[in-house]
Parts: C-alpha cells; structure tokens; sequence
C-alpha cells in the first residue's frame, strides 16, 4: 500500500472505523458495470449523444465511459453518408421497377443479358491529379515519423472525357476537344464511333440487341439508336450507383499507372 492509504486507514482507525470493506453509498450503483443498460438505452434514444454528456449524466469519468461505450456495447460513431438526393416515394418506386425488370431479365438471360449491357459516362480529366490518401499509403515501424502529404489542389487544364465500357473492359475513351459544346450533333458523333468501336472488338455483338447503359442519354438519340437496332437500357433519375463508372471504373483509371496506359493505348 502507498503511504497515502496507510494514513487514510489509520484516520479511519482513529473514526472508531474497522470494517475495511467498502460501505454502501446511495445515488448510484457500487460499480459502473450496473451502468451498463441504462447507458445503452441513453444512446439508443439519442444516438447524436456526446461522451461528455454522458459523463455528466453518469457521474463517471472520461476513459471509464468511452470502455463502456466501445467494449461492452460495441459502438463506432461514425459520420453521415452523403448521398445525391433524398429520393421521394415515386423515385423510389420507379428505381424498384427498374431493378426488377433488370433482375427478371437477368433470370431469363443469364449472363447473355450481361453481355449486351455496355455503360456511358462522363468525367473530367486534369492535366494533373495529386495523388490520393489512399496512394500514399505505406508501411512504417512503430518508432519511424509519420510520412506527411501536404494538399495541393488539381491543375485547372481539364478535359471532357466520354467512356464507354462493358463487362470485359473499355470500349471507346473519347476526350471532347476544348470549347467545344456538347451538342446533339457532338454526341451523335460519339455514338457512331462507339458503334464503330463495337463492330471491331465485338464482331459477336452484330447478331445481338445492344443495350446502353447512359444515365444522360440525350432524347434526340432514340431515333439513331433505334435504327441501329440499339435499346436504351432504363436508368431511374438520381441513381448514380445504378451506373456504377463513378464507384468502379473512374477511380482506377485515374490512376498514375492506368493514365499511362490510356496514353499508351
């Protein structure tokens, strides 16, 4: 025992005081354990609850709160997830349709249905890009400095660039020239040489119904599409992640390694 608890046992000796077991106090259970549930129900009412409120509220410390919070209950507070738009009941009616249809197809065709998707997607391209958090990721002993990366913003050269690519690879990588405008006439341009591209690297697809995945597919494109024999396939409005470039594809090729290819190829 300390010195300090020593003194404390001999004041309480000198108190008339023997029992050394602890006496029971009133307000709030002997131990933090029998706090447990009523501090998960706490988070449960209100899952935006601060550590320092419930610190307040339980009358327990900082380090003894956040073991409960993360050990015994399991917690991770984590940020919202940013999504595009709050879809209302129609949209989400119509995305539910659309993903039925896609799944009764799927059903009928296997992977022949698969075959003839071919998806479209704008991004922008910069002369330069820094390279990602993710890129700069690297192995370290617990005693070696931290790698610091310090943040430097996209160079503001940039280009318009139009992919399209089906479930082997990349079809047709087409950059639209500098102020030029994206006109009926710029986009049907592309469809033809996309068609031109199809006829090249699928000569199996010339007996098959092509279907164009393009979540901006311009009205003015049905008729040239369909006298190609061509089916838009149905993409519900502020579903990004139904056109899955921006998640799957964009990120990769954007990469050190996969620019150099595209350059190369």
């Amino acid at each position: 025992m300390t010195m300090q608890n020593v003194q404390k046992c001999c004041r309480n000796f000198s108190s008339c005081r023997v029992s050394v077991t602890d006496e029971q106090r009133s307000g709030r259970p002997s131990t933090s354990a029998d706090l447990v549930p009523e501090i998960e129900e706490t988070v449960r009412v209100n899952r935006r609850v601060l550590l320092k409120e419930l610190e307040e509220q339980f009358n327990l410390s900082h380090s003894t709160i956040w073991d409960i919070v993360h050990e015994p209950l399991g917690y991770r507070k984590l940020c919202s997830r940013w999504v595009p738009r709050q879809l209302t009941e129609d949209h989400k009616k119509t995305r539910m349709g659309a993903s039925l249809s896609h799944l009764l197809r799927f059903n009928d065709h296997g992977e022949d249905f698969l075959e003839q998707i071919i998806t479209g997607d704008e991004t922008w391209v910069h002369q330069y890009c820094p390279e990602t958090k993710a890129q700069t990721m690297a192995w370290k002993l617990p005693g070696s400095p931290t790698v610091k990366k310090f943040t430097i913003s996209t160079s503001s050269g940039k280009l318009m660039a139009t992919v399209f690519w089906d479930m082997h690879g990349v079809l047709l990588f087409h950059f639209t020239p500098p102020n030029e405008t994206v006109n009926s006439a710029a986009y049907q341009s592309t469809l033809k040489k996309l068609k031109r591209a199809v006829q090249r690297k699928k000569p199996q697809m010339s007996d098959k119904r092509v279907l164009l995945l393009h979540d901006n597919a311009r009205p003015h494109t049905v008729n040239l599409l369909e006298r190609w024999g061509w089916e838009i396939l149905e993409h519900p409005p502020y579903s990004p992640d139904l056109a899955p470039s921006d998640f799957h594809l964009f990120p990769n090729m954007k990469k050190t390694s996969s620019c150099q290819e595209i350059q190369i190829t």
